[in-house]
């Protein structure tokens, strides 16, 4: 089980509910859910603030630094 499908049921949403969430659609929360896609860093961003404990937020603030830097320099 992905750690997105173990989050999704611990917290009682449905995956229309968590695609919102996430920002992104459906078919594609299923794909990234089921494993079929790699999760790209904008959703992983997304996700680590949406559970909201202390140290994914902190990794999310330092991914979006990097991922940032990495636009701004190319």
């Amino acid at each position: 089980m992905t750690i997105l499908k173990e989050y999704r049921i611990n917290n009682k949403i449905n995956q229309e509910e968590m695609a919102k969430k996430l920002q992104c659609s459906l078919p594609a929360y299923r794909n990234y859910e089921n494993g079929v896609r790699i999760i790209p860093h904008h959703i992983l961003i997304n996700f680590l603030k949406i559970r909201g404990k202390e140290q994914d937020i902190e990794l999310a603030n330092v991914l979006e630094d990097i991922y940032e830097k990495e636009i701004y320099t190319r």
